[in-house]
């Protein structure tokens, strides 16, 4: 989760924008993708389905990731209150 919140407010070493574009298109993603064999229970394939998944929980105009085009970048308006509601979700699973 760091990771994706240093990257989406442009905090990452040598990133010169929050201005990001996705190898694969979050539109191109299915379902179906994430049901291949498994080791230790996940597969690189699932990291980055849950790296969408965090930018579209603590960047308010994150729901648009899903509808993004190859050739389309993503500039995350990045929401202190929804970071902090994800924070506490994700603290409430570890109690």
């Amino acid at each position: 989760m760091v990771f994706q919140a240093c990257a989406a407010t442009g905090h990452l070493p040598g990133q010169e924008s929050n201005i990001l574009q996705f190898a694969t298109p979050p539109s191109l993603l299915t379902l179906e993708a994430l049901a291949g064999t498994k080791v230790d229970g996940y597969r690189i394939e699932d990291v980055y389905y849950l790296e969408l998944c965090v930018l579209n929980e603590i960047c308010e105009n994150g729901g648009t990731i899903f509808g993004m085009t190859p050739d389309d970048r993503f500039r995350c308006q990045h929401s202190p209150k929804r970071f902090e509601a994800f924070r506490e979700l994700l603290m409430a699973m570890d109690r």
